[in-house]
């Protein structure tokens, strides 16, 4: 899942990304269906915030939808917080 937004370097080129998965952890943030701006994988979707790395533009493949601002937001917090920025 992509956080990086237009005031992150290299916006367009590399992004900071975070895992989406099926899989429900315990620490995973769930994604709902209320979540999804448009599209949405099939089934549950829960982002892993401590699995943090960037990814180039060319690397993106079956892009799944966009998530509202507030998750992402809910998303980048969390992962900061593994990060120590929290």
């Amino acid at each position: 899942m992509i956080l990086s937004d237009d005031s992150h370097p290299f916006q367009g080129e590399e992004y900071a990304v975070v895992a989406l998965t099926s899989k429900q952890r315990p620490v995973a943030v769930e994604i709902e269906n209320s979540d999804w701006q448009f599209g949405a994988p099939p089934g549950d979707s829960y982002a892993s915030p401590w699995y943090v790395f960037t990814i180039k533009h060319a690397d993106i493949a079956n892009p799944q939808g966009s998530i509202t601002d507030q998750k992402t937001d809910e998303i980048a917090k969390e992962a900061a917080s593994y990060l120590g920025a929290l």
